[in-house]
């Protein structure tokens, strides 16, 4: 019998909304503490605190040897970094369908002047360029993208289907 036989629904659940709290803000000071750890760790390493989390859950210890690719099969959760880019790309096509004279639309493809210089200590990737980097993942380039969020269906198809299916 595995040791995580005793799985049942309200720790995916629980999870899930742990997961949900943790990337929309409406958080209680449980997932305030995994954000906080989240962000001192690095986004690089998200899946990492996503996948203790997953184990501490399910009351997986470390000794029992189960393998990341069990516990994610098990619980039928994707990876916190899919869930972030299907957001990301579902807002990125919610933009790009708004009328060219919304301020969110103007915003986001608005260039900045050419004398104009980032503050120090502010990142140099942009909300944009990352947006880029996961479009890069479908082959797609931000014109193609743009033209392709017009057909909603299949933009929601492509931005949540394709990235948490992985």
């Amino acid at each position: 019998m595995p040791p995580f036989s005793h799985i049942d629904v309200s720790a995916e659940v629980l999870f899930s909304f742990r997961a949900l709290t943790l990337l929309t803000g409406h958080c209680d000071k449980h997932s305030r503490l995994i954000s906080a750890l989240a962000m001192f760790i690095g986004f690089c390493k998200i899946d990492a605190v996503d996948q203790w989390c997953l184990r501490m859950l399910i009351g997986i210890k470390w000794y029992q040897f189960v393998r990341n690719d069990d516990v994610r099969r098990l619980t039928k959760q994707p990876k916190l970094t899919a869930i972030i880019q299907s957001r990301r790309l579902t807002l990125f096509g919610h933009i790009m369908r708004m009328d060219d004279n919304t301020d969110a639309k103007r915003i986001l493809l608005a260039s900045p002047p050419a004398d104009w210089r980032r503050q120090p200590g502010r990142p140099r990737i942009t909300w944009l360029s990352t947006v880029q980097q996961d479009l890069k993942q479908h082959h797609l380039t931000l014109p193609e993208a743009a033209d392709l969020a017009q057909n909603h269906p299949l933009w929601r198809t492509m931005s949540t289907y394709s990235t948490t299916q992985s």
